[in-house]
């Protein structure tokens, strides 16, 4: 039995692997690092439970008493939270009140061995002490392979849980549980799509090359340098003194293709949950364009661009019980989601395939990302080059003042 007829139908998830009652289903890598199932003909029973599953071919909606979504503008109250998140801290101020409230919280988690090699995969905590594991942007797709079964036995001994992924692995992870959910609170997020961990290694592989030593330690955006897209990363060096360093997205071959939308999942760009019908009971991301929509915010200072600003859209009475009762660490603002919509497109399409894709992925696979940060910095010129690299450099106490000479 075929489970997809091609690749735009699958997004890895991994549910039909967990759903299979003879592990008969296996995900493999193809030649470009994309993770797909394959079925062991002689196992297979053929109950096509895994096509059931299947969150792409099965479009599911919110079946939590659907209600239009309310959206905010959103800040977590806690300093120290606040920095050590991508953005606004909402996930960090709700997943914190959740574990203290007994939940178990699941998120990515992005780990790098002493040898430099990658894993991003969901993990399981209870613990605030584990919380920081959680937090922040990983631009790469998590492994949810033993994710869902663990989920659907906590479920079933009455443990309450917290669920944050893209919106395919919610939705998933609510087709996999058929309907038996009850204690489940899922959060979206915002998702552009998502590049494989190969690639991402293979970038790792380059810095590590270009810097003589192994990448121990990287934050795709690190608050310290303001609520943008500035990475860092730590490079560990046998001979020398370990070095940080600063990357600015724009000076980055990899951040270029991500956020450019050159490098995702073939699902990712018929993804049927890019939309302003969310799948999960609460969906994150950042106000991109809030000064804007809500010039008011910003002008009168009641809360700070640099620290970064989130938007959330509460979905269902779910995700209204479960702000009233754990957001207390928030401070919202009232919006819309036309106004969050703006400058985050995947609330209304999905992300569009480009013409070169293909010969980008090729281009990966054959050459790393020598070639193409090679020629990412000839086009765009030593002189922007190193003015992007000075200007990543600068504080994000020090960009807030400048701010705010300027609103003057």
């Amino acid at each position: 039995m075929e489970l997809f007829n091609k690749n735009q139908e699958c997004c890895g998830c991994g549910a039909c692997c967990s759903i299979c009652p003879k592990e008969a289903i296996q995900l493999y890598e193809d030649q470009n690092g994309f993770v797909y199932p394959r079925i062991n003909d002689e196992k297979c029973i053929n109950c096509k439970l895994c096509k059931s599953v299947c969150p792409i071919q099965n479009k599911t909606q919110n079946q939590c008493g659907k209600r239009e979504s309310v959206a905010y503008a959103a800040i977590n109250k806690i300093e120290s939270q606040i920095m050590t998140s991508a953005s606004g801290g909402v996930f960090a101020g709700l997943a914190s009140r959740a574990i203290e409230a007994g939940f178990i919280v699941w998120g990515a988690s992005m780990k790098i061995d002493m040898n430099g090699n990658l894993n991003v995969s969901h993990e399981r905590i209870t613990s605030l002490i584990d919380l920081n594991k959680l937090k922040g942007s990983k631009y790469v797709q998590s492994h949810t392979g033993h994710v869902f079964n663990q989920i659907r036995e906590d479920l079933n001994k009455n443990k309450k849980t917290l669920f944050s992924g893209t919106p395919c692995q919610i939705a998933a992870l609510k087709r996999f549980l058929r309907g038996k959910d009850q204690g489940l609170v899922t959060i979206d997020l915002i998702c552009h799509g998502t590049p494989n961990q190969k690639m991402l290694q293979t970038y790792f592989d380059w810095l590590s090359e270009k810097y003589n030593g192994k990448v121990s330690e990287f934050i795709f955006r690190n608050k310290k340098y303001g609520w943008g897209m500035t990475a860092t990363a730590l490079i560990n060096r046998k001979s020398k003194k370990n070095k940080k360093v600063i990357i600015p997205s724009s000076n980055s071959s990899y951040y270029n293709l991500f956020l450019n939308g050159k490098i995702y999942r073939e699902s990712c760009y018929a993804c049927p949950y890019a939309s302003a019908d969310r799948v999960g009971d609460i969906t994150i991301g950042d106000y991109w364009g809030i000064k804007k929509v809500h010039p008011e915010i910003v002008k009168n200072n009641l809360f700070k661009e640099e620290k970064g600003i989130s938007c959330i859209l509460v979905n269902n009475e779910v995700g209204v019980d479960f702000i009233n009762e754990y957001g207390s660490e928030l401070e919202l603002f009232k919006s819309d989601v036309q106004s969050v919509s703006v400058q985050n497109a995947q609330l209304k399409h999905p992300s569009c395939k480009p013409d070169d894709y293909e010969l980008i992925l090729k281009e990966i696979k054959e050459h790393g990302f020598h070639r193409l940060q090679g020629s990412l910095k000839k086009n765009m010129g030593m002189r922007r080059y190193i003015t992007n690299l000075i200007k990543a450099h600068i504080p994000s106490s020090i960009k807030g003042r400048i701010r705010q000479i300027l609103r003057r």
